[in-house]
């Protein structure tokens, strides 16, 4: 029987990745109805598209806003994990602040979980080019940078870094599949906890 936590956690999260496919429909360059493009732009903010929230001005330029977005997702996990191990060394009084192993996994899992489509979407921005007439290619949403160039090879080694990051967990989950029948047969509740995401 799902708690109320569970499936608030649930909803929570279809509705985040709804929402994320929307960004993702409205960065496809056609020319949309006035109200649907407010709709879309408002959307991306959960791609982690920072030159919509006016980013530019303080990031400079786009390899470094790109950075800024893809990095954020393996940044956040080792976040995630840097606070985990953090708060072992609570002291015992205040032993109902640390993080159960169990519990941070799952909260990775969760993140990743959720941030799926995003983290594909960011990861793949440098590989998308579109030819010019001239013969060269630039990357769709940055038209300034030039395929092949110095800067498009720094935005694409981050970007093979999210994607690889995403494929880790796609293969992560699936493994996870074959293993929760034979974990639950065993009665290893902290397995089960660990992977609830």
């Amino acid at each position: 029987k799902a708690s109320v936590m569970l499936a608030t956690t649930c909803v929570m999260g279809m509705t985040v990745q709804m929402l994320q496919s929307l960004g993702i429909v409205g960065s496809i360059p056609v020319d949309w109805p006035s109200e649907l493009s407010t709709i879309f732009d408002a959307m991306k903010v959960l791609l982690l598209d920072l030159d919509s929230l006016g980013f530019s001005c303080v990031a400079g330029s786009a390899p470094s806003r790109y950075a800024s977005s893809g990095l954020f997702f393996p940044v956040a996990a080792l976040m995630l994990v840097g606070l985990g191990v953090a708060t072992q060394g609570l002291p015992q009084r205040l032993s109902r602040w640390k993080w159960q192993r169990a519990q941070t996994l799952n909260t990775i899992g969760q993140f990743f979980q959720v941030g799926f489509t995003t983290m594909s979407n960011v990861g793949l921005v440098p590989f998308m080019c579109y030819s010019h007439p001239t013969g060269s290619s630039s990357v769709q949403k940055y038209n300034a940078v030039l395929c092949g160039e110095s800067e498009h090879v720094s935005m694409a080694t981050v970007g093979a870094l999210v994607v690889a990051l995403g494929v880790s967990f796609l293969i992560a989950a699936m493994t996870l599949v074959f293993l929760v029948p034979t974990e639950a047969a065993k009665g290893n509740v902290q397995f089960l906890q660990s992977c609830r995401f």
